[in-house]
């Protein structure tokens, strides 16, 4: 994670991702909605957490020549059936804060290198 703070990353993309965000169960719109939806409120409250997670990666790339990490710090994140098949194939498990701060090292560094040209892609990494 300390990779994104580097000057030579600084234009990069790498925001973290800490704990699934579930909406806030005790917020009034979230109590009308589940009541509403009865049986289906539990399908529906883990949908929108998801959602998120699948928008914030989604954000990273605006265009083809864009490109962008996203740390997902929780790993019931890791590999989710509500995750969109092209993010959740890009998983990448890191066993520490050494090997997060390598891979992303790398990533950047690949795609900043003007002989290696921008490749497009999201690798995330699980810590």
């Amino acid at each position: 994670v300390a990779a994104a703070a580097s000057p030579r990353l600084v234009s990069s993309k790498c925001p973290r991702q800490v704990g699934v965000p579930y909406p806030p169960r005790f917020d009034a719109s979230t109590r009308l909605k589940m009541a509403h939806l009865g049986r289906d409120s539990e399908a529906w409250y883990k949908a929108e957490a998801f959602r998120n997670v699948n928008q914030a990666a989604g954000r990273l790339i605006r265009h083809s020549g864009d490109f962008g990490a996203l740390v997902l710090m929780d790993r019931n994140l890791h590999r989710h059936s509500m995750m969109s098949e092209w993010f959740a194939n890009r998983l990448v498990a890191a066993s520490g804060s050494g090997e997060c701060h390598d891979r992303l090292c790398a990533f950047f560094a690949a795609r900043r290198d003007p002989g290696l040209g921008t490749k497009r892609g999201v690798p995330v990494v699980v810590e």
